[in-house]
């Protein structure tokens, strides 16, 4: 069909359309229809943006909420805190500390350094409010556990790194546990200080915690526990 055709069959069937379905303004028409079967275009059917998006509607929702599938990642949804700036007094029993080294690393440096949130994603699942069925135990119910987040460690030396870890574990497991039990204490001061479940991180980040552990306790010892492809 030639292009010409095409425009006279437009020109047909374009008033026949118009002539069958002709525009009607809802409001001209407004006599003809009933009161009850009309809708309304008042300016109370509109959406009023102003409340929906106020901080008001916007303040009663908590936006990091603990939930598996929001909120700030943390290890097991666990509370996160600034253990080195504003929340520095706040007393727990266990800090999460992040280490994201892997300069270290021969093979592959780079991969490890998502370590600390990688763990963390993984982790979204659990919690330590849940109840262990087979154990009959609740964490929470005896320990208070705290995400410190990551460490600031450079990536433009090892040894530097090394010493900016060694200096912050050093920090958090100085100060008070949140909880004194009737046990003596393993610690050299007899006082009860936190624990700090680190996540790392290459292997080279162990010594550099052995030796906060140490000043606090005293000579310790290491089980080791490594799996890989290259064990």
């Amino acid at each position: 069909m030639s292009f010409s055709r095409l425009l006279v069959l437009a020109a047909l069937v374009v008033p026949t359309i118009t002539l069958q379905t002709p525009f009607t303004d809802p409001a001209s028409s407004s006599k003809s229809i009933p009161q009850s079967h009309r809708p309304s275009y008042g300016q109370s059917a509109r959406t009023d943006f102003t409340t929906l998006f106020s901080s008001d509607q916007l303040l009663n929702h908590d936006p990091w909420s603990p939930d598996e599938w929001n909120g700030l990642v943390s290890f097991a949804r666990v509370q996160p805190v600034r253990c080195f700036g504003a929340d520095s007094d706040m007393k727990y029993d266990v800090a999460v500390l992040g280490a994201p080294f892997d300069t270290a690393t021969s093979y592959r440096p780079g991969c490890c350094t998502f370590g600390p949130n990688g763990v963390r994603q993984g982790s979204r699942r659990c919690g330590v409010d849940f109840i262990n069925v087979q154990q009959k135990v609740k964490v929470s119910d005896h320990l208070n556990v705290v995400d410190c987040g990551d460490v600031p460690i450079t990536f433009m030396d090892s040894k530097v790194a090394l010493r900016q870890l060694e200096f912050a574990n050093k920090e958090l497991v100085r100060r008070e546990a949140f909880r004194s039990y009737n046990q003596t204490s393993l610690a050299k001061d007899g006082k009860f200080h936190p624990r700090v479940l680190t996540l790392g991180g290459d292997h080279t980040i162990t010594l550099p915690l052995l030796r906060g552990v140490a000043e606090i306790y005293g000579p310790v010892s290491v089980i080791h526990f490594d799996s890989h492809l290259g064990a």
